[in-house]
């Protein structure tokens, strides 16, 4: 189920989303696939996100989707920070963009691009001595198979359209994020809401819970005369 947590920041302009759900671990064989998935839908400034929310709609300067790597399980994650009154709209495109990658095929172009990045900025950073030795030093702590910088390049360019949409079905599912929003609660809360499947935790700068009011109950309704 979804949830929401907000911090309140009483009286900011902006609100700060960060969307997040655990992911497959590194070694897991389906890692590649789900790699080239996040690439197209926010690993770079030409991606799905980018392109839509900054580009056609204004909303950020900056939106970005990472997979992380952990020992024992990954992260996938997004990050941007919009103006408070378009905090809402841009997480229904953000939400929306989640269901669009899962559901809709991927066009080859978008594809290639996306796999040529990866495998670029993968060749890239093995050209200096530092990046070599923490491409040798991430491969040990995270148990990746032997020869696993040989075969990188050749393991992204494999991955298809199909694989793309199988790894966002399995693992990009937008009912399994936890969404933290830091921003002015009184203007945000109520918008938030709507895309929680759980009430809204609300919490200060601290961490500390802060106590929503109940609303007031209504009125009793007036007395209708009995007409003759």
């Amino acid at each position: 189920a979804r949830r929401i947590v907000l911090v309140d920041r009483p009286g900011s302009a902006q609100t700060v989303l960060v969307l997040g759900s655990l992911a497959l671990v590194e070694r897991d064989p389906g890692w590649f696939r789900l790699l080239v998935a996040n690439q197209i839908l926010g690993g770079s400034f030409a991606a799905r996100l980018m392109s839509d929310l900054r580009e056609r709609k204004g909303y950020t300067y900056g939106i970005y989707s990472r997979l992380s790597p952990y020992r024992s399980a990954g992260v996938f994650s997004i990050k941007t920070q919009v103006r408070t009154e378009v905090g809402a709209p841009a997480l229904k495109d953000i939400l929306g963009h989640l269901e669009l990658i899962r559901k809709a095929p991927v066009s080859a172009e978008e594809l290639k691009q996306a796999k040529n990045t990866l495998a670029g900025r993968f060749v890239r950073d093995l050209e200096t001595q530092e990046g070599l030795a923490d491409a040798v030093l991430h491969g040990i702590l995270h148990d990746l198979p032997e020869g696993h910088l040989d075969t990188f390049v050749q393991n992204v360019q494999a991955v298809g359209g199909e694989d793309v949409r199988r790894a966002a079905r399995e693992w990009l599912r937008s009912e399994n994020l936890l969404v933290t929003a830091v921003g002015d609660g009184a203007k945000i809360a109520a918008e938030l809401a709507a895309f929680s499947s759980d009430p809204v935790v609300r919490v200060d700068e601290n961490g500390e819970d802060i106590a929503v009011p109940e609303a007031a109950p209504a009125p009793a309704p007036a007395p209708v005369e009995a007409k003759p």
